[in-house]
């Protein structure tokens, strides 16, 4: 595929195929592409797109400097000169010295060898245009309700296959944070779940424990695009109410009432939208009669450190979320499940998260946090601001694109797009809080259409917006912190492929910096004022400790003016930090059409709360602790800025996110003292979880008449018969239906594994179960500072032994510290006298139960079946 993208974009350049015969060739060979090919084939594909535009004369999208910029970033992606048209090298000529390029006297195009000093030496980011592969993820072995849903046999990873099934074992009432890097497949963990509770959308609210998982995204689009994904999962279902569906504001009356409708009747497996729209009262209502029919299994909350990211002052709908899932869950009667999903997480957003969201002794925790191998980190310090427009602008043309530019301030970003657009560009967009509603999602679109090369942005872009092939992040600014610094860094390479990170600074950004969150703390003065007028201008309750307050309510200084959104957001940011720290809880949200917004309180200290002077005094410790932190996080920020050279660049990451191991794919530090590059293994940890509960599923059928009052069955059978995929498969089908769901396989190769799953009927199945064989089972403990624990595997487990003694001994000694912690049935398969090495014994000798044959068993469970059906 490699070179027939490379000779179809020889043929187009040469004049010799049409633009618009290639766009539509490139777009068929993409869907059966790897994800190398794919990604490399995106420079090819806008490179396509802008041709076609300078062709047809839309200056206003895109110019000549668009076409030789991607032409260079072509040949240095395929490594070898292009030859072009007469007509197109003529166009080109005006461009080739702004973009190094170099065209002979047979029009073959070639980059020139020019390089800046400021930046590291040219073969330093050849990984990076030759899409190096550097997300290093071992597949695990996957189970019958994976391979229904998605198709696939394997899990991506040990630590999703850990995470799915501690969101499986989830008991009502509970929430969960799991932590699962980008590209990991975090969705899966709360739509797995639904689609073994729906039978894959088959089954309604009303039938067992089938109901509706509300996952909620940051954006609109993000929204639509995971909805449109999750409707491949549940593609069996032919009538729409059965299929995962999203909620935004912009929809047909009709499809409104519809969704409505099916989520009464619990019928939607997945309800896709954003905070702002659950609060919104018509959803709303919706959601709680359904939950109080029972029919809301869960919350899913998608990117969740924007809660604390975000939801403080901007987009404060992600903390009252907090609230509003509180009233779910009371609602659901308990039954309601919280699932938190995010990728790298700092102790203080866990912590916040986990008061927000949790009940005590209801709340897990699973890390997962890994260090992104993708970025190689540059870092570049100038004297002024026009030094560092020139560094910058006169080098887009050598990075590789598409790439975002991050600035602190809606002003600079202008400033950029225009800079950069006197240098010829045309494909450069802005997006700002600025950008009003349907610009913003104009843009959103054709960046995700890869019509924009070049973005320049606040950090509010991004989130949310999964664009898998970014390859260069550019700040031009001091990030307040080194998690927002790492956040936006990690917007490129998710595909796994190779990217660039470039850190501009100038002195001048440091005061920015702390303007900008020196205006983001709310000083308690403000604050008490703030909240007396809302508070003399609430509306009581019935209850005596119970008030309706308006967040469009001014304070003194403003009232009169427009203040609008950003006075409501204020209000709000005041109310999240009395209700975080107990001074009031808040019981219900609602908003009209026009999003004004009013909050049902309860007050909690009456006293404080009425008081300013003691309302004052007890709020101004979490004040300075709030900026306190602030101050932290811009001192960590400025000093990898100064340090960067001194220190890899993975020590100051893993000082913020205290649960990952150190990777670097290059850095100034490691290029400067010749390191190679760092790639410690991932590590799973769980700073709090609940007390896992005894095993309650009782054995069923004839091999409960095997138990006898013993925790132990032994099943005597042909190796040579049983070591057989089929007769695997068929065996774990019936001790499935007999209420066993852990089972540990002996060393089988990847064609084996393959076709066990394949015969297993996940229809059939009533648990969900974990497959695990030999060559993983130790992955799934983990050394703490006393024990072994192991990982969320609850149900009674099967055994199948092998031939080899040294594995049969590993997997007898597994059984027994997992019997000893769960008090499971644990069924042991295995020929007649196997011998148990570190036991001295045979394993019938060992057995506290009465050895049956393998084909006895599966007689009676036949015939068991056949009296049912009777």
């Amino acid at each position: 595929m490699h070179n027939t993208v490379y000779h179809l974009v020889q043929e187009v350049l040469n004049g010799h195929r049409p633009i618009h015969e290639g766009i539509s060739l490139l777009q068929q060979y993409r869907r059966k592409m790897d994800e190398v090919e794919y990604s490399r084939s995106s420079c090819a594909f806008r490179l396509f797109k802008h041709l076609n535009n300078v062709e047809k004369g839309l200056n206003q999208t895109s110019s000549i400097y668009d076409v030789a910029s991607l032409l260079r970033q072509f040949i240095e992606m395929y490594r070898t000169r292009v030859s072009v048209s007469s007509e197109l090298a003529r166009k080109l000529y005006p461009a080739i010295d702004g973009c190094g390029l170099h065209i002979d006297s047979v029009n073959e195009v070639d980059i020139l060898d020019e390089w800046p000093d400021w930046l590291p030496k040219r073969e330093k980011l050849d990984p990076i245009f030759q899409l190096e592969q550097r997300r290093k993820q071992e597949q695990q072995m996957g189970d019958s309700l994976l391979y229904g849903m998605t198709g696939y046999v394997s899990y991506t990873s040990r630590e999703q296959k850990l995470m799915i099934q501690a969101s499986m074992n989830m008991k009502p009432g509970d929430t969960l944070l799991a932590c699962l890097p980008t590209g990991g497949g975090k969705s899966l963990v709360g739509l797995l779940p639904s689609f073994f509770e729906t039978k894959g959308g088959t089954l309604r609210g009303a039938i067992d424990t089938a109901g509706t998982t509300i996952v909620v995204v940051p954006t609109v689009s993000l929204a639509l695009d995971q909805c449109r994904a999750a409707k491949d999962f549940f593609s069996r279902v032919s009538d729409t109410c059965f299929m995962p569906q999203a909620y935004v504001g912009d929809m047909k009356k009709e499809e409104r009432a519809n969704l409505f409708r099916s989520l009464s009747e619990g019928t939607i497996p997945v309800l896709f939208t954003s905070p702002e729209a659950l609060m919104n009262r018509g959803l709303n209502d919706v959601v709680m009669q359904a939950a109080r029919k029972g029919f809301i299994n869960r919350l899913v909350i998608d990117e969740a450190h924007i809660v604390v990211d975000w939801g403080i002052k901007f987009r404060t709908e992600f903390q009252l979320l907090s609230a509003w899932r509180k009233r779910l869950l009371e609602e659901s009667k308990g039954r309601l499940k919280t699932i938190l999903l995010s990728a790298t997480v700092t102790d203080w957003t866990a912590k916040i998260l986990r008061e927000l969201f949790s009940e005590p002794e209801h709340y897990t925790e699973v890390r997962s946090d890994q260090l992104r191998p993708e970025p190689t980190y540059l870092l570049d310090t100038s004297i002024s601001e026009e030094i560092r427009y020139n560094k910058i602008v006169n080098s887009i043309h050598l990075l590789p694109k598409p790439m975002i530019l991050y600035v602190s301030k809606k002003e600079h970003a202008k400033k950029w797009r225009d800079l950069i657009r006197e240098k010829g560009y045309r494909s450069v967009e802005i997006f700002t809080g600025d950008v009003s509603g349907g610009e913003r999602q104009r843009i959103v679109e054709w960046w995700n259409e890869d019509k924009i090369d070049i973005m320049i942005a606040t950090s509010a872009f991004g989130m949310g917006v999964d664009k898998r092939d970014i390859r260069t992040i550019i700040h031009c600014c001091m990030p307040e912190s080194i998690n927002r610094f790492y956040q936006e860094v990690g917007r490129a390479g998710r595909d796994g492929l190779a990217s660039l990170s470039l850190l501009s600074f100038v002195p001048q950004d440091e005061e920015v910096s702390r303007g900008l969150m020196s205006n983001a703390v709310i000083t308690t003065e403000t604050l008490t004022e703030r909240w007396d007028r809302l508070f003399s201008r609430s509306t009581k309750t019935d209850l005596s400790d119970e008030y309706w307050i308006r967040m469009s309510v001014q304070p003194s200084y403003l009232e009169g003016t427009q203040s609008g959104k950003q006075n409501q957001d204020w209000n709000e940011s005041l109310l999240l930090l009395l209700y975080r720290h107990k001074f009031i809880d808040v019981k219900q949200v609602i908003h009209d059409e026009n999003g004004n917004r009013e909050i049902l309180v309860k007050v909690l200290d009456y006293e404080t709360i009425n008081d300013p002077k003691l309302l004052y005094e007890a709020v101004e410790p979490y004040r300075k602790q709030e900026r306190d932190r602030i101050n932290r996080e811009l001192a960590q920020m400025k000093k990898l800025i100064d340090q960067g050279n001194e220190h890899c660049f993975s020590t100051f990451f893993s000082n913020m996110y205290p649960y990952v191991e150190r990777i670097c794919s290059g850095c100034p530090y490691c290029w400067r003292t010749e390191s190679e590059t760092l790639y410690m293994k991932q590590k799973t940890s769980i700073p709090y979880r609940n007390a896992l509960s005894s095993t309650r599923i009782e054995i069923v059928g004839p091999l409960s008449d095997y138990v006898w009052g013993s925790n132990e069955v032994l099943l005597i059978g042909d190796h040579t018969q049983r070591s057989k995929p089929k007769k695997i498969a068929e065996l774990m089908r019936q001790l499935l239906k007999a209420n066993v769901s852990v089972f540990l396989l002996p060393p089988l190769d990847s064609d084996a594994k393959k076709r066990i799953i394949e015969q297993l009927p996940w229809e059939e199945i009533k648990l969900a179960h974990t497959i695990l064989p030999y060559d993983e089972i130790d992955s799934w403990f983990i050394e703490n500072e006393k024990d072994p624990i192991e990982f969320f595997l609850e149900g009674h487990m099967a055994i199948f032994y092998s031939e080899n003694e040294a594995v049969n001994n590993h997997l007898y000694r597994w059984s027994k510290e997992y019997q000893h912690r769960t008090g499971a049935v644990v069924i042991h398969i295995a020929e007649t006298n196997l011998w148990i090495r570190d036991e001295g014994r045979t394993l019938d000798n060992l057995v506290n139960a009465i050895p049956f044959e393998v084909d006895d068993y599966m007689e009676k469970q036949a015939d068991s079946l056949d009296l049912k059906l009777i």
